[in-house]
């Protein structure tokens, strides 16, 4: 396994049928992540974490690995869910015998106060909210809650961190948290004003929300870069708000490498970083994003360090790009499956 995953929990449930419940939540995982399976056990690797899933009687066992805390408690809170809709007992939870230091995961409503246009298809939203500290530190991204044709309720939030809603639960979308400021009680967060193709929940808000508008957020989670002296960060315009944030983080010892595809010139955005950065826009024009291979090119065309470099891949575009990034990179003999994240961040 790999040495980044270096947070860890376990626990274990009792069920009626453990072996229908590892097969459900295979077939579950198979469109977001690699599985890889036999007779009374899984493994679902996920880049930036992996769970392992083992049968033993009539108790599964349950063992999460990722590189940060935050990404634990989403995937305790995850793992609860799929739980209890599967086997469709409300009461039902994993029992925790190893867990990090516990992670607040906080769920506020958060009132629209400005709409920005930063580029021809990015938006920019400032919410304002009460008590955001919870959401400074554990992860850069976030769950949004939007309302239906009604208000949100109020949900509460058990004891894994899994927000729970009196009646039908609201769309829920990830984004990045471009920026915070807890004292002033504002988050930034930028969406993508991608072509509408039937229902879409993040991005009709995208288009139609206003100042004023009330949704609900929760988390943080998941995200964070391992420290490394080299990385390479690839991504689409889906991915561009994660990869302003990262940069962000990196300290002046790194070397970046990044390749950021969108459609033209207009969609460029100033970005900073104490880095060394290497940065490259690619212009896919009038390609499909989902037929566009300049990120896949840019990615085979890079050029790594000496094997003995400290170094971390970060790629992230639509999910077939990103499942052909995965293997191409699991195919190179000086990376091991520590050294590289590559994440399906939408489906054409």
């Amino acid at each position: 396994m790999s040495q980044r995953l270096t947070c860890r929990s376990s626990g274990s449930v009792r069920l009626p049928d453990p072996a229908a419940y590892l097969a459900a939540f295979c077939a579950t995982a198979q469109s977001y992540a690699e599985v890889d399976s036999g007779e009374g056990w899984a493994r679902i690797d996920l880049g930036y974490a992996a769970v392992e899933l083992r049968q033993r009687l009539e108790e599964v066992s349950l063992s999460i690995r990722a590189t940060d805390n935050g990404t634990i408690a989403a995937l305790q809170a995850m793992m609860t869910e799929h739980l209890r809709d599967n086997q469709q007992n409300r009461d039902l939870g994993f029992l925790w015998r190893e867990a990090p230091p516990r992670l607040t995961r906080a769920y506020r409503e958060m009132t629209v106060v400005a709409v920005t246009d930063i580029t021809p298809h990015m938006r920019r939203f400032t919410l304002n909210g009460d008590n955001l500290q919870p959401f400074v530190a554990g992860g850069l991204h976030v769950h949004l809650y939007f309302p239906g044709s009604a208000p949100l309720a109020q949900p509460k939030i058990d004891d894994t961190g899994r927000v729970t809603w009196p009646g039908e639960a609201p769309e829920a979308r990830a984004y990045t948290i471009r920026h915070i400021d807890a004292a002033a009680g504002l988050v930034e967060i930028d969406m993508l004003l991608h072509p509408s193709h039937g229902p879409a929940p993040g991005g009709d808000f995208a288009r139609s929300g206003r100042a004023g508008a009330v949704i609900g957020m929760s988390g943080p989670g998941g995200g964070q870069l391992p420290p490394s002296r080299w990385v390479l960060l690839a991504g689409d315009e889906t991915a561009l708000p994660a990869i302003a944030r990262m940069l962000e983080t990196l300290p002046a010892e790194t070397r970046a490498v990044v390749r950021i595809e969108v459609t033209g010139e207009a969609d460029r955005l100033p970005l900073r970083s104490a880095a060394d950065v290497d940065l490259r826009w690619l212009y896919r024009g009038a390609v499909p994003a989902a037929r566009s291979r300049l990120l896949l090119d840019a990615l085979m065309q890079a050029d790594f360090p000496e094997r003995d470099t400290d170094r971390f891949v970060w790629f992230a575009a639509e999910a077939d790009i990103a499942r052909e990034a995965k293997a191409w990179l699991r195919g190179r003999d000086d990376l091991s499956p520590s050294d590289f994240i590559a994440a399906g961040f939408w489906r054409a």
